[in-house]
């Protein structure tokens, strides 16, 4: 895992430039742009508690920090393979640009740098070819950071104990949501389920409902009627304190969760299970909500894409 500080150097480098050139207005670089832009810089290594700087600037992830010691205590160093997983698995959506250049980096020298590279005059204008790179700003709807005050705080633990970091204010979603969305929380599908949701059903706000199995707590009620009552009680509450009129229910392929359940029915046929459960909540909430309408939905998993099929409205 050892790279030499020369190459350390050369690859926040050639990240600055990147990020400079494809990133200029925005605080935060999503987390999807990661793999490729450390790909073009020569990225191999980052700082594992920088790299935790990083993400709580934006926007403070207990999952990820928790992660990060259980999967990395023994290091200070992580690969760019190992820090991408744990982000994906702690479902960490953006980093903040300052911090993630320290993290390269592996210091504080280069610091005084990094302030000034990444604060040149706004643009959103996408590198071109001729420039060289491919490398482009990704567009997201999960949430929008907008900072009313900063001030200077003690840092979260690192090994520069005198260190600070601007503390920012966030502002919450005011628009009223039109769905409740009730799907996996399989990590790999959790970008395909909100791109779904939010652009081919144009659903712009809706409380997700994100849970192991998704909708099978309908399916095993017999075996754990807490699991099924836990998820009713939240549907209810929703329903009823929201207003809300429509429901999305999506299943889908290959979950490991509805393999672990099959230890309650062996012979359980995954995917035949995972369709039924999805017309038996649509029938549950039907009667239990008479003047809501309820939408299932089953993603096929087709290699690295999702492709979504409507099984009941």
């Amino acid at each position: 895992m050892a790279v030499s500080p020369r190459m350390k150097q050369e690859a926040m480098k050639a990240l600055s430039k990147l990020l400079e050139q494809g990133w200029k207005r925005d605080r935060a670089l999503p987390v999807s742009a990661l793999a490729q832009l450390f790909n073009k810089a020569g990225v191999k290594t980052i700082s594992k508690r920088q790299l935790e700087m990083a993400v709580n600037a934006i926007r403070p992830v207990d999952r990820f920090a928790r992660d990060l010691e259980r999967y990395m205590a023994h290091t200070d160093e992580m690969t760019v393979e190992q820090a991408l997983e744990l982000l994906r698995m702690s479902a960490v959506e953006h980093l903040d640009k300052k911090w993630l250049l320290d993290a390269v980096a592996g210091n504080e020298e280069h610091e005084e740098h990094a302030e000034e590279t990444l604060s040149h005059t706004p643009s959103e204008r996408p590198l071109s070819e001729d420039e060289g790179h491919n490398v482009r700003p990704q567009e997201t709807s999960s949430y929008q950071v907008r900072s009313r005050r900063t001030e200077e705080v003690p840092a979260p633990h690192t090994d520069q104990p005198h260190e600070t970091r601007k503390e920012h204010t966030y502002q919450i979603t005011e628009v009223a949501p039109s769905a409740i969305v009730i799907h996996c929380g399989d990590p790999r599908f959790q970008d395909a389920f909100r791109e779904f949701v939010t652009e081919e059903l144009g659903i712009a706000s809706y409380v997700p409902i994100v849970i192991g199995g998704g909708i099978n707590a309908v399916g095993i009620q017999s075996f754990l009627p807490k699991n099924f009552k836990v998820l009713y009680g939240q549907v209810k509450f929703f329903v009823k304190e929201a207003g809300i009129k429509r429901i999305i229910i999506i299943n889908h392929q290959d979950c490991r969760w509805y393999e672990k359940m099959k230890s309650y029915r062996p012979t359980m046929d995954v995917i035949t299970q995972g369709r039924s459960d999805l017309v038996a909540a649509a029938a549950e909430f039907v009667e239990s909500f008479t003047d809501v309408d309820v939408e299932t939905y089953y993603a096929r998993l087709d290699g690295k894409t999702v492709t979504f099929e409507k099984t009941h409205d």
